[in-house]
């Protein structure tokens, strides 16, 4: 591609990213994974927003990087509290243990609001390459084009200039 350096390498970059991105969320597979590589994902989409040209896409990335460090943050206080109603019960200690309850409750629901909030913006950003990819094509397809016709225009002009050199001999 010693035509479209740049444009390939931008392409190129996005889409290492994007194999980063992919690989990082399919090894999500167990809860101490989500864990672990929550963190790496939320990096790799604030890392893709930064380096998008479209603002729509850019700032689902990084929207998608927020929801994601919330995320973790929620998960680990939910965790906090469920080791917290567990030790009220095995303490039975009754007193604080309905409280401890609704804490799990209450984080549950900010956790499925997340939950929520992260397939949305996917969703958004599924959208988003999906234009990305319709409009690169296209823009490529037109570029190809102009070049093929500037190619076609070039051989004319070498065409009529050796046709005039043989009328003038």
């Amino acid at each position: 591609m010693r035509y479209f350096p740049r444009p390939n390498a931008e392409v190129e970059n996005l889409d290492a990213n994007l194999q980063r991105l992919y690989s990082a969320l399919k090894r999500l597979v167990t809860t101490q994974e989500l864990a672990n590589l929550t963190g790496l994902a939320a990096k790799t989409a604030a890392i893709l927003s930064t380096c998008e040209k479209r603002t729509v896409l850019s700032r689902a990335l990084s929207s998608l990087a927020d929801t994601e460090e919330k995320f973790e943050i929620l998960r680990r206080k939910i965790e906090f509290r469920h080791e917290n109603r567990n030790r009220y019960e095995m303490a039975n200690q009754t007193d604080k243990l309905g409280e401890a309850y609704q804490e799990v409750e209450e984080w549950q629901v900010k956790v499925q609001r997340c939950q929520q909030q992260f397939e949305e913006i996917s969703t958004e950003i599924k959208k988003e390459m999906e234009c990305f990819e319709l409009s690169t094509v296209k823009d490529f397809k037109n570029s190809i084009i102009r070049y093929i016709e500037d190619q076609m225009a070039h051989q004319q002009q070498v065409s009529s200039s050796i046709d005039s050199f043989y009328i003038h001999q």
